[in-house]
């Protein structure tokens, strides 16, 4: 499973947040309902270095990488029947995200080899990610 971070517009966000809904749990019946095993929850935002004020939650999906095209569909169709506005993602990549020792990101690099010690040993593996960035649409 690979891990798939969703963000938002501060619009999107505030407009999710008014509609107070259980967005994982709409997002995972989404996914089932196209046969894609997700698992959506809160998470930190990778992209947000460890002891930043700003450590926004987003959504967290780990689905298989193959997945996601489908996945960032299945978010925007949520979002727009819960908003009843239509998003567009306007921006997707790639990330290698470092990972502490309890599994929680904390930090988004470019590099996707893992992380060596002086010492020799490997300490962090990067796992590529997807994130998903969503705002409304203008037109």
């Amino acid at each position: 499973m690979a891990p798939i971070y969703v963000t938002y517009s501060e619009e999107v966000r505030q407009a999710l947040a008014d509609a107070d809904v259980n967005l994982p749990e709409l997002v995972a019946q989404e996914l089932a309902s196209q046969g894609i095993q997700g698992q959506p929850s809160w998470a930190s935002n990778p992209e947000e270095p460890e002891g930043s004020e700003k450590r926004e939650l987003v959504l967290l999906i780990l689905a298989a990488a193959a997945a996601a095209p489908l996945v960032a569909s299945a978010v925007a169709r949520v979002i727009d029947a819960v908003t009843k506005r239509q998003v567009q993602l306007k921006g997707e990549q790639s990330v290698d995200v470092k990972y502490d020792g309890q599994g929680r990101p904390v930090s988004a690099r470019v590099s996707s080899k893992p992380v060596i010690e002086a010492d020799g040993k490997e300490q962090h593996k990067l796992d590529v990610a997807k994130v998903f960035h969503y705002e409304y649409s203008r037109s």
